[in-house]
């Protein structure tokens, strides 16, 4: 599977290889027009209707300071902040070699939302589905961006030792307070927590999932 390693594009992001508007294999650019809904017209999903929330077409909207909005309840330490310096080689850097055994804060630097990291960064710099909390996966960019920040856990992981098998977290997702409870809320999760499938699988504890290489993951990132 491919992902986005935006690191790599951090000196024009929307230049980006992934903004392709090739009708056959591109994801696309970004909409150009507020009456048109920041609707994307180019790349392979060009047409394609998106059912949630309503009947649809993927839309983007570019936004250079995407921590300078009124997406969460409250505001963000630095809403100036320009949406490629999360993404920067060295930021990625401080984030794999830090946090050392210390799984939450690791989380925390990538998706915490005060800590204005990569995650929400690459969200809300697209704008349109990508920036919404409950239908981003809407966007095929949602699959790169993430299995990116896949990549980074699992280089993480075996950096160090200490870092392989460590974890945190709760089992509630509390957006009202998620600058409070960035990794979930109480109560905590566990390795015999059961993951959320929605019955699309047989029940999966947070154990098997701690290897990408494993039955149930099998997969390893080519950096």
């Amino acid at each position: 599977m491919p992902y986005w390693n935006w690191s790599l594009d951090v000196r024009n992001i929307t230049n980006s290889p992934v903004f392709d508007s090739d009708p056959e294999s591109g994801f696309g650019t970004f909409g150009t027009s507020a009456d048109e809904k920041w609707e994307v017209k180019d790349g392979a999903f060009g047409t394609t209707i998106r059912a949630y929330p309503a009947p649809h077409v993927v839309s983007r909207k570019f936004n250079p300071h995407p921590f300078d909005n009124h997406v969460f309840p409250f505001g963000f330490k630095a809403p100036e902040m320009h949406a490629t310096q999360p993404f920067a080689p060295e930021a990625l850097e401080n984030i794999v070699e830090g946090s050392v055994g210390n799984f939450t804060d690791f989380a925390y630097k990538i998706d915490g939302v005060t800590a204005q990291g990569p995650h929400n960064a690459a969200h809300l710099m697209m704008g349109g589905d990508m920036g919404n909390l409950l239908w981003s996966p809407n966007d095929p960019l949602f699959y790169l961006h993430h299995a990116h920040l896949d990549c980074i856990w699992e280089k993480w992981q075996e950096l160090r030792p200490e870092n392989a098998m460590a974890f945190g977290g709760g089992l509630t997702q509390d957006v009202d307070n998620y600058h409070l409870y960035p990794v979930g809320a109480p109560p905590a999760a566990n390795f015999s927590s059961v993951l959320p499938t929605e019955g699309l699988t047989s029940p999966i504890r947070v154990a098997d999932m701690m290897s990408t290489k494993t039955r149930n993951l099998c997969y390893k990132c080519v950096w």
